[in-house]
């Protein structure tokens, strides 16, 4: 998990809490490190969203262990993951192409479990020449989702599940 975040003991204490709220978590963690925290996210029982896409990098590989359990556990519905950050996990900028095979997969993985996000304000970058332009990361989800349909499910159907509105 993200090193300057709560770690997962104080999100396991609060997540009795969140789910009598009706609450979620959306967590930064490298898909990689799932293999080893999956039993510990199903016993939150609150529903839970992988941000970037488990931060996968791209040079792992679509068949890297740790993407493959993410869309494993989307599969059974265990967790939702946000198909953002396109920016922090390619190695192909400005246009991403090679976070498509990744996108696509947790689009099959499990649709109604996908949410999208642009990741703006961008934090966290210390170069201005690296903040990636909105209207890239637009473009990304069309090249990703060109049906209107699909599109309306993860920016409006979907979020309104998740966040209950």
């Amino acid at each position: 998990m993200y090193k300057n975040g709560v770690g997962l003991s104080a999100l396991e204490t609060l997540a009795p809490i969140m789910s009598e709220l009706g609450m979620h978590a959306q967590i930064w963690i490298h898909a990689p490190d799932l293999i080893e925290l999956a039993p510990r996210f199903k016993g939150l029982k609150i529903p839970l969203v992988i941000d970037h896409m488990g931060r996968m990098n791209t040079a792992l590989g679509a068949d890297n262990p740790g993407f493959r359990k993410l869309c494993e556990l989307m599969k059974e519905g265990a967790v939702w993951t946000k198909i953002s950050g396109a920016d922090r996990n390619s190695n192909e900028r400005p246009e991403y192409n090679d976070i498509d095979v990744f996108a696509k997969s947790v689009l099959k993985a499990n649709l109604d479990h996908v949410v999208w996000g642009t990741d703006w304000p961008h934090i966290n970058y210390f170069n201005a020449a690296d903040v990636p332009n909105d209207g890239v990361l637009l473009n990304t989800l069309h090249r990703w989702v060109p049906e209107a349909s699909i599109k309306k499910q993860i920016l409006v159907n979907n979020p309104a599940r998740l966040y209950g509105f």
